[in-house]
Order: structure tokens, then sequence, then C-alpha cells
């Protein structure tokens, strides 16, 4: 199958981690996570927010929810 091995071709140089990150270490860690190998090992989408929420980072884009909110 063309799209399998094309796949399994990219899956090395998607988790390989650039010599210099670019990314802090608990990000680098959250996308190792994610890609491993059996899919069992990987976080759940709940999972990942609430480590990323853990990390204390406020966004500073402005959400469509929160811009709504300001016409009240």
């Amino acid at each position: 199958m063309y799209f399998g091995d094309s796949a399994e071709l990219k899956r090395d140089i998607i988790v390989k981690r650039p010599s210099e990150p670019e990314i802090r270490e608990d990000a680098w860690q959250l996308i190792q996570r994610c890609c491993a190998e059996d899919p069992e090992s990987r976080p759940t989408i709940d999972e990942v927010v609430e480590e990323m929420e853990s990390w204390g980072i406020e966004s500073e884009i402005a959400t469509p929810a929160s811009d709504s909110d300001s016409d009240s």
C-alpha cells in the first residue's frame, strides 16, 4: 500500500528532535508520547489538554467567545 509505506518513511522524520530545540522540554515530552508507536500508549485528547493547562501558559490569542463577551 502506497500511503502506508509513505507514512512509515515519514514517521522517523516527525519524531526526531532538532539538534537545537526550539520548544520547551515538557512540550517535547508530550509530543513524544503523542507519537508513540503503540496507539494504546498515546495520551487521550483530554490528557493532552489537562497537561497543557498545567503548564500555566496563558493564551494571547482572543477567542470568539471572549470577543462576544465584551459586547454584553
